[in-house]
């Protein structure tokens, strides 16, 4: 990810930019751009805030759908509702929101 700017951080992840929060900028410094799994939300419907990708594995889980994608080419893991009709090889959406952004300093792996 890249970093600008001070509280709130700008954040390019993914091909979007979200505002985030840290306990110290790390503005200048290589920083690792996390979202859980179940914070990430992958759809079949475009909006304007969601990342593209192409889905790799979709694995049944009861009331949801595990969805490995591979966005910008990197890969990403999320959650699907049972109607979203996704298939190994079709467009998919990733949607989160910006306050389940978790930054790390890639050096040293701690979170900021």
């Amino acid at each position: 990810a890249e970093v600008a700017g001070r509280n709130p951080l700008l954040i390019h992840c993914l091909g979007i930019v979200v505002a985030a929060q840290a306990s110290h900028s790390p503005a200048g410094q290589e920083v690792i751009a996390g979202i859980r799994p179940e914070d990430l939300r992958i759809t079949s419907q475009k909006t304007k805030s969601a990342s593209e990708g192409t889905v790799s594995v979709v694995e049944p889980a009861g009331p949801l759908q595990w969805v490995d994608l591979t966005v910008a080419g990197r890969p990403v893991k999320g959650f699907a509702g049972p109607e979203d009709d996704l298939r190994p090889g079709s467009r998919a959406f990733a949607h989160f929101s910006p306050e389940a952004v978790v930054l790390f300093d890639a050096g040293t792996g701690v979170r900021l």
